[in-house]
């Protein structure tokens, strides 16, 4: 796989695209799509790293050793020499992976930025998308099944506590019997809730694979930068470089969806 084109250089104002001050609080302005200017202040609030995205590294957590599953670290060794990313786990005194930023960074925005050339790539996220789609169904479908078990355990000690204020007159029986019962019954409101809300999730379809094309072209378009592009539509990426031959595969996932 060879290299084309020269070096694309990160060099977004920060006026114009993001903020990071020295609490690594995210501001986002500039950017018409209010959903990606809220997704990023969401990972944002959740990454321990106050410059995590405006890390020189723009492929940063998101290469994986195909050897190993383990992720590649970025590298400077000093000034005038190469940076790179490396598999942390070594064999026979050797790191499985070993390859240059530069190389890397450029093979995968030639990728990001050639739509015909990266279809296979669009694919294999779009079947991972599917996946993940359906799995999170058969979640809501396990929690929707304890739930109404759970309801219907509860309204059965409703049901008890009910027979039982029928039988027992006395007024500090009652008045115990009936704090039980609101406090099932405040817990039956709770969990009905929450069975709703997951009942709906159920209702929402997958997209089309041209609306998941569509909203990584929205994204690329979007973004200058390119380590926020690369965060926002790759899942990961697969590498291995036997032999010195590096090659790539690809994960596409818009993190939009």
């Amino acid at each position: 796989m060879g290299k084309t084109g020269g070096r694309r250089k990160n060099n977004v104002k920060k006026e114009v695209y993001l903020k990071s001050d020295h609490k690594g609080n995210l501001d986002i302005v500039g950017l018409e799509n209010k959903n990606i200017i809220y997704l990023l202040k969401k990972f944002k609030a959740n990454i321990k790293d106050p410059q995590y995205f405006s890390s020189p590294y723009i492929l940063k957590d998101l290469l994986i050793c195909s050897k190993c599953g383990n992720k590649l670290i970025p590298k400077n060794y000093g000034k005038h020499k190469a940076s790179v990313y490396r598999c942390p786990t070594k064999e026979n005194g050797k790191s499985h992976n070993i390859i240059k930023t530069e190389l890397i960074e450029d093979l995968v925005l030639d990728k990001l930025y050639d739509i015909n050339y990266c279809k296979n790539d669009i694919s294999m996220g779009y079947n991972k998308y599917l996946s993940s789609f359906k799995e999170k169904n058969e979640t809501h479908n396990k929690v929707i099944y304890a739930l109404k078990n759970k309801i219907s355990d509860i309204e059965n000690n409703v049901k008890n506590i009910d027979e039982m204020l029928a039988e027992n007159p006395k007024q500090h029986i009652i008045n115990g019997l009936l704090k039980y019962k609101h406090y099932f019954q405040d817990k039956i409101s709770l969990l009905t809730k929450q069975l709703e809300e997951n009942k709906s999730q159920l209702n929402i379809k997958p997209i089309s694979f041209k609306k998941f094309n569509n909203q990584i072209n929205i994204i690329i378009k979007q973004i200058p930068d390119k380590r926020v592009l690369c965060f926002l539509v790759i899942d990961k990426i697969l590498v291995s470089n036997d032999n010195n031959q590096l090659k790539l595969n690809i994960i596409i996932s818009p993190k939009t969806l």
